[in-house]
């Protein structure tokens, strides 16, 4: 593919409400979004070239304003949230602070891995878009090994709720359900 066209998709896909959030994030909404406005320009365009009675003049150009309206709407928001991308720290934990806590986790130093973790996967203090996944489910994995399963639990409860867990959805029951285990586990042992 030469560069030009290259360019020439990645314009056409800044344009498209709702294609970058739906297709690079993997967000519902922006697919459903995206899914619209191909459903609106679909029926503009048969309905100005294929087929021209099948709307009338208003119904085109209300369909036509439509479309025009939402391409400059979404190529206003990017350009917004590229603008404000420039003033805000990246998210996530840093990979040399995750591999820290990593090489802490292997070496039973639990705490000090949790101390590294905390700020970037607290549920209680970060919003949704803010916490970590990877760096949370190591957080509860560490709330396990130490005995904390109500903590694991409620942290990963949250994780589930999460758009952006369905890649980890997998890992994060398989935890769950250790996390139960341990639980049953102690309370028989304590009995």
């Amino acid at each position: 593919m030469s560069r030009a066209m290259s360019m020439g998709l990645r314009f056409a896909a800044g344009c498209w409400p709702g294609w970058i959030d739906g297709w690079e994030r993997g967000s519902l909404r922006g697919v459903l979004l995206a899914w619209v406005f191909s459903g609106v320009l679909c029926t503009a365009w048969i309905g100005t070239f294929w087929w021209p009675a099948l709307l009338g003049t208003w119904e085109l150009r209300f369909l036509w304003g439509t479309i025009l309206c939402s391409a400059l709407a979404t190529v206003s928001y990017r350009a917004m949230r590229s603008v404000m991308a420039g003033n805000v720290k990246p998210r996530g934990c840093p990979t040399n602070e995750f591999a820290q806590a990593q090489i802490h986790y292997l070496q039973e130093n639990y705490f000090e891995a949790e101390k590294i973790l905390a700020p970037f996967a607290k549920h209680q203090t970060l919003s949704d878009e803010d916490i970590d996944l990877e760096a949370a489910l190591l957080l509860a994995t560490i709330y396990r090994r130490t005995d904390r399963c109500e903590l694991a639990i409620e942290l990963l409860d949250r994780l589930l709720l999460l758009e952006r867990s369905v890649k980890w959805e997998a890992e994060l029951n398989q935890e769950r359900d250790l996390v139960i285990e341990r639980k049953v586990r102690n309370r028989s042992e304590s009995s």
